[in-house]
């Protein structure tokens, strides 16, 4: 069972704390950020994280907390926090009603490049799915590491297996 506070925390600044890097390395989220004035963004939730995103010149920074902003959106709980992330919680924003053009196309627009870099392809998924069929058991949300205790042997066999595997993608 996930803990829905660790999750929110997760989410919050690990992955919505991803948008300041996101717009230095993809151009696309760099235009979206870049605006002629500065916006501001809280996201405050009951009994877990707050965070401060600020948006301007093409960036964004985060900041841990509550800090002055020109939207404000709260949340009743870690678990309706962590149902907007996975898309299943519309937020309402309790401030910056004026500005809600931001948060329909530029913010959304973002966590959509966002997902497109967090989401497995389907050529990845396919590729984990034979290597698996052919006893290589790998998982498809993580890095492929090895472990210590394999032979050479059996780091033989598993490039092996993933040469056969590349012919058929």
């Amino acid at each position: 069972m996930t803990d829905q506070k660790t999750m929110a925390y997760i989410n919050m600044f690990g992955i919505l704390g991803s948008l300041p890097m996101l717009c230095k390395l993809d151009k696309s989220a760099s235009e979206l950020a870049d605006l002629k004035k500065p916006i501001s963004l809280c996201m405050t939730v009951k009994g877990g994280p707050k965070a401060t995103f600020i948006f301007a010149d093409g960036g964004c920074m985060v900041c841990d907390g509550e800090q002055k902003c020109d939207i404000k959106i709260p949340f009743s709980s870690c678990e309706k926090f962590n149902g907007m992330i996975d898309g299943t919680v519309t937020p309402i924003p309790s401030k910056g009603f004026t500005k809600i053009g931001f948060l329909l196309k530029n913010f959304i627009k973002l966590t959509d490049i966002l997902s497109a870099y967090l989401r497995a392809t389907e050529t990845h998924q396919r590729f984990i799915a034979e290597m698996v069929k052919r006893g290589v058991y790998l998982t498809n949300h993580h890095n492929h590491f090895i472990n210590y205790a394999l032979s050479d042997d059996d780091i033989k066999e598993t490039v092996e297996i993933a040469d056969e595997v590349f012919k058929i993608l």
